[in-house]
């Protein structure tokens, strides 16, 4: 939605509408002029990216409209186009980034997407530990 003025109050009605779907919440962060970000744009119509992401509610949004806010939340920025999954408490439950495939295109990125949403991506090359803490800097 491009006049979102408050993204905790947005998060919140994705969340209440993905729940009355049985579905879980993925944003799904982008950035202007992002080529790979287009990729995954231009893979979504393909039937194993449908596949993958039957189970959720996607949230596309540009990460940097709303730095603070994902800040705050600890939904990491530093690469896009990026992915959390977000639990009830609309906090990050998990989070990857396309660093995961190889080139944009569905063959790619459905597999490591369709683990990613149903908590079975394991072997990864950029390991998320979660979000930083308000109290602790960033190394």
């Amino acid at each position: 939605r491009p006049h979102v003025r408050s993204l905790g109050t947005e998060l919140d009605r994705q969340r209440a509408a993905a729940a009355e779907q049985d579905k879980r919440v993925l944003l799904w962060l982008v950035g202007p002029q992002c080529a790979p970000c287009q990729g995954v744009e231009a893979a979504l119509p393909d039937p194993a990216m449908q596949a993958a992401l039957k189970d959720v509610r996607l949230v596309r949004l540009v990460a940097s409209d709303f730095q603070v806010e994902l800040t705050r939340l600890r939904v990491p920025t530093f690469a896009i186009p990026g992915f959390a999954l977000l639990g009830s408490t609309g906090r990050p439950i998990d989070y990857t980034h396309g660093g995961e495939w190889d080139d944009d295109v569905a063959e790619n990125i459905a597999p490591v997407l369709s683990r990613f949403v149903r908590g079975e991506y394991v072997d990864r090359r950029y390991p998320w530990r979660g979000g930083v803490r308000d109290d602790e800097t960033a190394l």
